[in-house]
């Protein structure tokens, strides 16, 4: 049971994936034909529930209108050329999160793997703002879905391994409370390790094409679907509102359901 609702939110999120995906290309194509609409189609913006929409799912969206055979440098305007602008990215991230490592980790993420270069533009990264101890003292208690505390695992166990960030954490403790997480949550535990769980994680981020869409489809079913897509919240996140506009009321009997 759980496996087939996991698919379909899969299905779903693919789905939408490849259609923003061809409008993308299709807007960059138009900016490039018809004169002077570059001057007015100017950006693309990203502002949605962030808790329900991580910046993977838009990853494809920002990496396609980014690409070079699609954007194009000049355009015939009579007998001459004139430039076209390129567009702008903004992407509103860290805004709304349920911990600080998921606002801090999506932040990261749209910078590393979304196109972005000088002048594009994050909206708000309320996250990079807070002060970790007083945050801390605010959310004694954080309930948070199984997939998104794995995932932030897995992204900080990464990030310091690779020395990409330099960010000191127990590696040894992070690796085996990663691995009791995946061990509960997933169904093939058996064969997978932290680098696979760390490619897999990369690779959400990939620009698809058609011919892999059903092989990216059973690498999310199985690396993250089962624990993520299947947490449904049925009462208050934290014991006080996280960032801004959480949840009110006392501590709920139940928190989430798997």
């Amino acid at each position: 049971m759980m496996k087939q609702n996991n698919s379909k939110s899969i299905d779903h999120i693919i789905l939408k994936r490849k259609r923003m995906t061809d409008s993308a290309k299709a807007l960059e194509e138009l900016r490039g034909e018809i004169p002077f609409l570059n001057k007015y189609v100017v950006g693309i913006d990203t502002a949605s529930v962030e808790n329900k929409a991580e910046p993977w799912v838009f990853a494809p969206v920002y990496l396609a209108i980014r690409r070079q055979r699609i954007t194009k440098p000049v355009m015939p305007v009579g007998s001459e050329y004139a430039y076209i602008n390129n567009i702008g990215l903004t992407f509103h991230v860290g805004e709304e999160f349920r911990h600080i490592l998921s606002g801090m980790r999506h932040v990261y993420e749209v910078i590393s793997f979304m196109g972005f270069k000088a002048g594009d533009r994050i909206g708000h990264g309320i996250a990079l703002g807070e002060d970790i101890e007083r945050w801390i003292d605010r959310h004694e208690t954080v309930i948070i879905p199984a997939g998104e505390w794995l995932e932030n695992l897995v992204w900080l166990w990464g990030v310091s391994i690779s020395g990409e960030l330099n960010v000191q954490i127990f590696t040894e403790k992070v690796s085996k409370e990663i691995l009791s997480l995946a061990e509960k949550y997933m169904e093939k535990m058996k064969s997978l390790t932290l680098e696979i769980l760390y490619e897999a994680y990369l690779r959400k981020f990939q620009l698809w094409h058609d011919n892999i869409f059903e092989n990216m489809k059973n690498m999310l079913d199985e690396a993250w679907g089962v624990c993520y897509y299947n947490t449904r919240f049925v009462g208050q996140a934290v014991k006080t509102p996280p960032s801004h506009g959480g949840n009110t009321g006392s501590i709920p009997v139940r928190t989430a359901e798997i």
